[in-house]
């Protein structure tokens, strides 16, 4: 999950913010695997990358979900 945290991270400083989002809901979903709970730190990274690349797209609604999960 880590790598592609870091790759979402990556897209997202270069303004691909689609492709970040891809990235970090992937991580999420490896971190959830590996950890089995949302109380994991590396899944809240996830989720605030999560909301960080919807929010710069403009889904505002879709954002606030994943910081509040955070």
């Amino acid at each position: 999950g880590k790598i592609y945290y870091i790759m979402g991270k990556i897209c997202h400083e270069k303004n691909d913010f689609e492709e970040a989002h891809k990235m970090s809901e992937k991580a999420k979903n490896e971190f959830i695997k590996a950890y089995g709970s949302s109380d994991h730190t590396n899944i809240a990274d996830a989720l605030n990358a999560i909301g960080e690349n919807l929010f710069d797209m403009r889904r505002f609604k879709e954002a606030f979900p994943n910081f509040e999960e955070a």
